[in-house]
């Protein structure tokens, strides 16, 4: 008899649940003494669920994300400036220069 298979959506909420749990991990971590046994389990727990969840984390990216984050690096008030250093235009919806300045 064969099993059911997972659904895909429980699988989702069950890594977004781990991903949220290796945060706190490494919350509590930055408090620990480095080298101590405490520190030496969570870092070693980390390593571990960093492996199958890294990869899960860039495919749960949806090509919308990616354009979303893409968008908001251009609008940065450091690349406007830097942009505007190199003589190029404005992005889009950004107020140009003040006259006489």
């Amino acid at each position: 008899m064969a099993q059911p298979s997972a659904n895909a959506g429980a699988m989702q909420q069950a890594a977004a649940e781990v991903e949220s749990a290796m945060q706190v991990l490494q919350q509590a971590m930055a408090k620990l003494p480095v080298a101590s046994p405490e520190w030496t389990a969570v870092n070693d727990a980390l390593g571990k669920l960093a492996k199958p969840f890294a990869k899960q984390q860039a495919q749960d990216l949806v090509p919308a994300q990616i354009l979303q984050m893409a968008q908001a690096q251009q609008a940065s008030p450091l690349m406007q400036l830097l942009s505007q250093q190199q003589g190029a235009a404005p992005p889009p919806g950004a107020a140009p220069p003040p006259q006489g300045a």
